[in-house]
């Protein structure tokens, strides 16, 4: 994982995607398909897909998603982190509806924990 955080550091998603490909299929193995650990796995192969694969990261952020709520609950502070996240893609992806849903869910999940 580490190798491919250089990569996107770097610029280089190409070279960053198979590298977390690996790492979430082997994850997937260790902690299951809904271990809290494909999280951070599937964030970064959300944003290393995000430049040439926009359907991928969407697909990658909602799984993150939802691996999140299974471990956290629907209204969990750390699922907050990944509603922000495709709060803003929505917004680049001039899906304003989608966007506006979605970081009015992280807002309200906020105001639960008074944060």
């Amino acid at each position: 994982i580490n190798v491919a955080r250089v990569q996107l550091l770097q610029q280089t998603p190409a070279k960053a995607l198979p590298l977390l490909q690996r790492a979430l299929a082997i994850q997937e193995k260790a902690s299951g398909l809904m271990g809290l650990e494909l999280a951070p796995v599937l964030d970064l192969l959300g944003e290393a897909a995000r430049s040439e694969y926009p359907g991928d990261t969407e697909m990658y952020w909602k799984r993150s998603l939802a691996v999140r709520e299974s471990n956290h609950g629907p209204a969990g502070l750390e699922v907050t982190e990944t509603l922000d996240r495709l709060g803003q893609f929505y917004f680049e992806a001039k899906s304003l509806d989608k966007a506006a849903a979605t970081l009015e869910r992280a807002l309200y999940i906020l105001s639960l924990i008074h944060i």
